[in-house]
């Protein structure tokens, strides 16, 4: 039947795999029973899934089917299955008018995890919770199952919930602490959405508490990274021995990171020892993904004014640089679009440079990284053409919203 072959493939959503073997149907047995708190007979796993021959199902069998995948029963199953979005949205509206999240209500979320509206029902709760400044719904809520999620997934929830911590930051930087306080918060959210334009008004206050909560080494060293990269746009001065961790023991880390450890080399030495560490980098990163490496360490090129790194970066490893299939293609191709223009106008070719510039939408970029984007792209093209004082006042507009003390008009002015 038709129903019977669309309830074993929801039950298999939930269960994570498809039913293979018996062991499976014990495991998923202990799952049902724990979820919904009733008996089901092993037996009747077994030839509901076909493991023995065949028999009607009862309708309490099916019931208790049923309601594992978030049914109320089996008819809710057979007669409301076309309408489920509008059946799981009335549920999200009643969870909102709720203070507090039930185990029940937990499991009705963990079954919508396969769903792929998963994460726009939990943004929407996310938000409203928010809000509404409930911090013991956002603790359940972040008790639910997303290590199921990938990370592209898990991004969208960073980026929508980002957005909303920048109105937190003045008023409510209280409720920010509790909220940071959820593991699985941070590094969902803050850890995620690297706030530039709202480095100096809030975020960095979030990652320095967040680095006094931090226990793990790999995480410590994330946040240090991205410390120090923000003293460096702050243009203060870093030294080299601030950071007190080797790359050597996190090999395993995400490029990006590994990268932002190389960045933070750049700007730690002087100017003749930057050939050094670029020795370095570029055995270093033979078999990382060049794309998320370069991400962090071309933009400090740029600032330290390192056209001629990135030109040698660019004629090795040109293809793989632009090869870019993550969650963040136009934030990295912008940045790279801006690299290449300098480094051709540093050459003379102005027209391949201007059609460069002229190709980025910078506006494509992850909202946390718009303004900085937008700020290397204003460098670019006050190299490339006539009218420079309507380029100056949106550069100095973006520079003084942002704070980065870095992105004076010296740098536009004299970077070439």
């Amino acid at each position: 039947m038709e129903n019977y072959k669309n309830l074993i493939e929801q039950i298999e959503a939930k269960f994570g795999t498809k039913i293979s073997n018996v062991k499976e149907i014990k495991v998923l047995k202990n799952l049902i029973e724990t979820s919904i708190d009733k008996e089901i007979s092993y037996n009747t796993l077994r030839r509901f899934f076909g493991f023995l021959p065949a028999t009607k199902t009862s309708i309490s069998t099916l019931n208790k089917l049923t309601e594992f995948i978030g049914y109320t029963d089996y008819y809710h199953f057979v007669n409301f299955r076309d309408f489920t979005d509008w059946e799981v949205w009335l549920k999200i509206l009643r969870l909102k008018q709720q203070k507090l999240i039930s185990k029940n209500d937990l499991d009705f979320l963990n079954s919508l995890i396969p769903k792929e509206k998963f994460i726009s029902y939990f943004i929407d709760l996310l938000n409203h919770f928010i809000l509404t400044r409930n911090i013991k719904a956002i603790k359940s809520l972040f008790s639910i199952n997303l290590e199921k999620i990938d990370r592209v997934e898990l991004l969208k929830i960073s980026i929508s919930v980002g957005v909303l911590m920048r109105t937190l930051y003045k008023e409510e930087f209280t409720f920010l602490k509790q909220l940071i306080k959820i593991e699985v918060y941070r590094r969902i959210v803050v850890y995620n959405f690297i706030d530039y334009s709202f480095l100096n008004k809030g975020y960095l206050k979030l990652i320095e508490i967040s680095l006094s909560l931090e226990k793990e080494k790999e995480h410590q060293l994330f946040l240090s990274l991205i410390l120090l990269h923000a003293k460096f746009l702050n243009a203060k001065k870093i030294k080299a021995n601030e950071l007190y961790y080797s790359i050597t023991d996190y090999s395993n880390t995400y490029p990006i990171v590994q990268g932002r450890y190389f960045a933070y080399l750049f700007t730690s030495v002087k100017r003749q020892e930057q050939e050094i560490v670029f020795d370095e980098m570029v055995l270093y990163c033979k078999y990382i993904n060049k794309s998320e490496f370069y991400f962090e360490i071309i933009p400090v090129l740029l600032l330290l004014k390192r056209i001629d790194l990135i030109s040698q970066i660019f004629s090795k490893y040109s293809k793989d640089i632009f090869e870019i299939n993550n969650y963040n293609k136009f934030t990295h191709q912008g940045l790279f679009q801006v690299a290449k223009a300098l480094s051709l106008v540093k050459k003379g070719t102005k027209k391949k440079a201007l059609k460069e510039l002229e190709s980025i939408n910078y506006e494509l970029a992850f909202d946390s990284y718009l303004d900085y984007t937008k700020l290397f792209y204003l460098i670019a093209k006050y190299q490339l053409v006539d009218n420079k004082k309507e380029i100056e006042k949106e550069y100095l507009e973006i520079a003084k919203r942002t704070k980065m003390k870095k992105f004076d008009l010296e740098l536009m002015r004299n970077y070439l």
